[in-house]
This record gives C-alpha cells, structure tokens and sequence, in this order.
C-alpha cells in the first residue's frame, strides 16, 4: 500500500474495489483517477477506468489513450459516474503514473456537470 501523504491528484493508481460492491458498482483491482483528496485524512475520490468501450455509450464517460506517462497498459475509459471515495490506505495498492492535464481538466468539468456543481 501507499502513503496518503504521496497521492497526487491527477495520478493514476491501481485500485482495489473488491468489498462492498453491489448491483453495476465498480469491482476489481483496476487503474483509477484520484480527482480529489482530503488532507487530514486518507480518503481520496476516484474515477474508476475500464477496458471495455462500450461503456462509451454513457454519458459522463472518457476515453484515455495509453501512454508511458500514464502508465496504463491499454486504451482506458474513466467512468466519471462511478465516481467514488476510498480510503487510501486500505485501497490503493501503487502509483501507475500520471494523467496529462488536458484529459484531467476534461474529467474535472465533466465530474463537476455530473455533480451538478456550478
């Protein structure tokens, strides 16, 4: 596991979603987005990615190249609308790399019309 004082918004860490998963949630250890973190805790918000494009066909959903900076070892989606809060420390097991500002600016604005939030 990692050091919460280490997590960078804007980077991609491998997750696990295994616990607690019910009906559509997200599960599995898979890459994840950290969008925002609390600095007197360890609990951080993610976006979880997957593989599968079809997800596509939902709103709030982003596709993200694999690059060397990122780390990830596919073609990824962020599902924005699977949004979810973590504890670091229980759930991210290491950093993958590193989300270039053009995607993660894109995210913050979708996550932030998902949210509703002005």
């Amino acid at each position: 596991m990692i050091n919460p004082t280490e997590i960078k918004v804007g980077s991609i860490y491998r997750v696990d979603l295994n616990v607690d998963a019910i009906g559509h949630e997200q599960t599995k250890e898979r890459p994840a987005i950290v969008v925002a973190k609390h600095s007197d805790t360890s609990i951080c918000v993610v976006i979880p990615l997957t593989t599968q494009s079809d997800v596509l066909r939902f709103a709030y959903t982003h596709s993200i190249k694999k690059t060397y900076e990122n780390g990830l070892q596919q073609d990824s989606y962020a599902l924005i609308f699977h949004v979810r809060a973590i504890d670091s420390k229980k759930r991210i097991i290491k950093n993958i790399g590193d989300l270039d500002d053009e995607n993660l600016m894109y995210i913050l604005k979708q996550l932030s019309d998902y949210l509703g939030l002005p």
